[in-house]
C-alpha cells in the first residue's frame, strides 16, 4: 500500500512540474518576442526620423507620417496576434496536462478506494 501511495504522490506532482515548465517556456518565448519587437520598432522609428528630416514640404511629410503610422498599426496588430497565439498554445498545453492529471487521479483513487461509498 505504501508503494502505491508513494508512486501516486510522485505522479500527482508531475503535472505541477510540467505546468511550471510550460509557463517558463512561454514566458521566455514572450520575452524574446518583446525584445525582437522592441528592436524592430526602434529601428523603424529611427528610419522614419531620418526620412522626415529629408522631407522638404509639409504634404510629403504628412503622407510619409501617415504611411508610417499605418505600417506601425499593422506591426502592432501582428505582434498582438503572435503573442495571443503563444499564450493560447500554452493554455492548450496546460489544459492537456490537467486533463491527463485528472484522468490519472480518477484511476489512482479507484485503485485505492474501489467502493468510496463504503468507506
Amino acid at each position: 500500500m505504501k508503494k502505491i501511495r508513494s508512486n501516486g504522490w510522485e505522479t500527482s506532482m508531475q503535472p505541477v512540474l510540467e505546468i511550471a515548465e510550460i509557463n517558463k517556456k512561454t514566458f521566455e518565448r514572450l520575452a524574446n518576442m518583446q525584445n525582437s519587437y522592441l528592436t524592430q520598432l526602434l529601428e523603424a522609428n529611427l528610419q522614419q526620423f531620418k526620412a522626415m528630416m529629408a522631407v522638404q514640404d509639409p504634404q510629403s511629410g504628412t503622407a510619409l507620417q501617415i504611411d508610417y503610422i499605418n505600417k506601425l498599426d499593422n506591426k502592432i496588430l501582428e505582434i498582438a496576434q503572435e503573442e495571443y497565439k503563444a499564450v493560447n498554445e500554452a493554455r492548450e498545453a496546460i489544459s492537456g496536462v490537467l486533463e491527463h492529471s485528472f484522468e490519472h487521479h480518477q484511476r489512482f483513487l479507484k485503485d485505492i478506494y474501489p467502493q468510496p461509498d463504503k468507506i
